[in-house]
Parts: structure tokens; sequence; C-alpha cells
């Protein structure tokens, strides 16, 4: 419904990894968030080449990392880093004997051919800083400033996200030469206190851009941190890690019906009434009745939950209506 496949010129379609766009055209109203995101969720537009037969990635990342669109209203910046100012990050080591994460402008280094830590930071953002694991100088041994030990992590800073609904990117890079460790990305809601793992990624050398709905995993408070996480454990391998470009969204979302209107016709009448009794007892058959409805309308008192507590203020918002 309303997507179109667009195969890039001269090349066949292929099961996976194909080269396309995905386009879908969204109506002006009637169609809630959840359809939305079951509709449109993604948009892919990443390959190029010149004349000369020089290929272009656009993210970098592509075609691991593509680029995504998400649906809302409006967008607030609630992090946007590229590490050139100090924004309160926070670096908690143990049993770390080196590669500590450290904010500055990294030294390429290399084994055999294989690019270990970045010459460069991130290019999809400005300046040259961002976070790695430790720092040798030119001439420097390539596992002389690599993750010794561990694990090091690096902490956000405390994110007061409570009631939106966040988005939050970030590009890493990961080199481990024999595959026994990994870079897990965490987060918390409760202030460091408990975390949950978002992602933990195997040797992947180069800048691949991640995103989360933090939603998805912890409820959005006004104590939000995302943790970086690393380790050499034991000590046998060539194991860095960089970060850059981190950016928490939080996205808007306009109610098209007004509270109570559990029919979705726009107002709130006794028209309602048998729409509400359905989305009280059954919200599977109330998904399916009312289709461009979300069952939360019906949620009147506001307390996260459809259920016998929504009655009262229902009939209240029934008759003040009427009056």
């Amino acid at each position: 419904e309303g997507f179109r496949f667009v195969p890039r010129v001269g090349a066949r379609r292929r099961a996976a990894h194909s080269e396309y766009i995905r386009a879908c055209a969204l109506p002006a109203q009637g169609l809630n968030r959840r359809k939305i995101r079951k509709s449109c969720r993604r948009v892919k537009c990443y390959s190029a080449a010149a004349t000369q037969g020089t290929r272009f990635l656009d993210p970098v990342s592509a075609p691991v990392g593509p680029r995504v669109a998400y649906s809302g209203h409006a967008l607030q910046v609630a992090l946007s880093d590229d590490f050139e100012q100090e924004l309160g990050w926070t670096v908690e080591d143990e049993d770390v004997t080196a590669g500590s994460w450290l904010r500055l402008d990294p030294n390429g280094t290399l084994l055999l051919h294989d690019q270990v830590q970045p010459e460069d930071d991130s290019p999809a953002g400005e300046g040259t800083l961002c976070y790695v694991t430790g720092q040798v100088g030119r001439s420097g041994a390539v596992d002389a400033g690599d993750v010794d030990g561990g694990p090091t992590r690096l902490v956000s800073p405390r994110l007061a996200l409570a009631g939106s609904d966040p988005l939050v990117s970030y590009y890493r890079w990961f080199y481990n030469d024999i595959g026994d460790d990994v870079l897990s990305v965490a987060v918390s809601g409760d202030d460091g206190v408990t975390w949950m793992t978002v992602d933990s990624t195997a040797h992947a050398p180069g800048w691949h851009l991640h995103h989360f709905r933090l939603a998805d995993f912890v409820t959005p408070t006004d104590a939000v941190r995302v943790c970086f996480v690393t380790a050499d454990q034991p000590e046998n391998s060539v194991t860095e890690a960089a970060m850059d470009d981190f950016c928490v969204l939080s996205v808007g979302y306009e109610a098209l019906y007004a509270r109570g209107d559990a029919n979705c016709n726009g107002k709130v009448d006794g028209f309602d009434i048998d729409a509400f009794v359905l989305a009280l007892t059954d919200h599977a058959a109330y998904g399916g009745a009312y289709p461009d409805c979300d069952v939360n309308i019906a949620d009147v008192n506001l307390d996260g939950e459809v259920d016998s507590c929504d009655i009262e203020p229902f009939v209240e918002l029934l008759i003040s209506v009427e009056d």
C-alpha cells in the first residue's frame, strides 16, 4: 500500500542487499502513530557511482547502517554531541591497565593491512575529536594503547527524557583481531542503578551508524544514561573501540482525536459509548472494529491503562460535552 521499489540502474533485483528506494505516501489524517510505523519505517538510498566507477555510500556505514525515517509532528534535540566540547561524559575503569576511553583526535594504527584505530573521527559530523580507547604515538606499537584488562565504560551525562519518545543514534567502531571481545551499549532509566543491553558488537572496524528507540528498552525518565563498555578479557587480543556523533532526538506526536472520542469521528458524544465499552473489554476487537483509532484514546483518566477506572471519567466527559 503506497510502496514502490526503484531498482538501481543497470542492476538486477536481488533477494538480499538490494539497493533501492522505498517510498510511501502518508494520508493527511486518519492514520495513527502505530499504523504509520507499520507502513513506513525505513528509507534506504545508499549507493551511487561516478563515471570513473568510484562508489559512494550514504551514510558511510551503508548498507549495515541505513538511514531511517521516523514519523512524528515535531523533533526536539535533547543532546547532539560531536565531542568537540566536553559535555559531561564520564569514564569508569575496572582493572584496566591500558586503553581507557579518551576524547581526542585519534592516531590511526594498522595491524598488517587492517585499520585498527581510526585515523580520523566519523566523517558524518564536524570537527576532529571522538572517543577512542587509548592512544599511541605515530611510531608506537599497535598493541601499546589498545584495551588491556577492563572493562572500561564511557557513560553519558544524565538525560531528562520523561514524557517523550527519544531516538538515540551514534557512530561506532570496534576492532578485535581474534573475535573474543565485544563493544556493548546499554541504557539506564534510573541513573545507572540498573542497565539494559541495547547492542553488542563483535569485530566491526570502520565507522558504522547505529540507532534505537529508547522506549523499546527502558521507560524514558529524567534520569536516563547511555553506556559504552568494552574489555580485553583475557588479555590476548588487539581490541580498539571508538564512538562519535552521539545524538538524542525526542519525537513528538500530535493527537488526531480528542480523549474519549472512542469511535474517532471527530467529536465526543453518545455514539462513542459502544466503542468505549469495546475498548474496555477487548482491545484486539476494538483494533479490528476501529483500525484508525488507538485504544489508548479510551484512557480517559490518563493513568496509562484502559480499564474500569476510566468509566466514571468517561461518563463525566459525556455529560460535560452535552451540557
